[in-house]
């Protein structure tokens, strides 16, 4: 911008400052604010235009590694909830199984071998699912990127970025064999606890009891 365009001459409208290392950037904008006043200019490093820029990205990381604890804590109660009222109700089963002598070890291992299944399949569906929704998200946070922070240099980055798509441009999600591993790790995890229901139940029911009542 010229000053002269607008009757200031003599006036410095912009400065770059180049500090000598990388380390002193923050040191050197630190002492042009207390030199200069933040009163009278706005000091814009480029390490916070990026992370301005970047902070959705930071956001959503934070967000999905709470949203999977979550996900992960009501998945292992809602699987302990739902193996309970199966163990609760097949009771007559085990009776049975018992009775006719199998170990309290095989009735366990057969819940266990059932709970497995379910939750492998379901995290392969989960795992799957992630393909289409995973550059969904990733489309929807470069479509707007945060512009918080004062004026200058900064927000004329910020908002050039917006005009043209973000700085970030468009991103391919690949995700990588290991989000199946990951899925097949958490889903055997969640079965062998689930089996904590079902061993309490075999170990608590009475062959002569069950048969008694039928």
């Amino acid at each position: 911008m010229t000053p002269s365009l607008f009757g200031r001459t003599g006036e410095v409208d912009q400065a770059i400052v180049r500090a000598d290392t990388g380390s002193n950037v923050d040191q050197v904008a630190t002492d042009i604010r207390q030199q200069v006043g933040t009163d009278k200019v706005d000091v814009t490093t480029d390490q916070s235009v990026i992370d301005r820029i970047t902070a959705p990205l930071s956001d959503a990381r934070d967000s999905s590694r709470i949203g999977t604890i979550v996900a992960l804590i009501a998945s292992g109660a809602i699987i302990l909830f739902s193996i309970g009222i199966v163990a609760r109700q097949r009771i007559k089963e085990i009776g049975i199984l018992k009775a006719v002598g199998a170990s309290n070890w095989h009735v366990i291992g057969q819940f266990g071998v059932e709970t497995a299944g379910i939750s492998i399949v379901a995290a392969l569906i989960g795992a799957l699912a992630t393909f289409p929704l995973a550059q969904k998200v990733a489309d929807g946070l470069l479509s707007s990127p945060s512009t918080g922070g004062n004026g200058g240099r900064g927000q004329a980055l910020l908002a050039g970025a917006t005009r043209t798509g973000g700085l970030l441009g468009s991103v391919n999600i690949a995700v990588s064999p290991e989000v199946f591993l990951y899925a097949l790790a958490i889903a055997i995890g969640l079965a062998i606890v689930a089996t904590v229901v079902p061993a309490w139940y075999v170990g608590r029911v009475r062959p002569a009891e069950v048969l008694r009542h039928e």
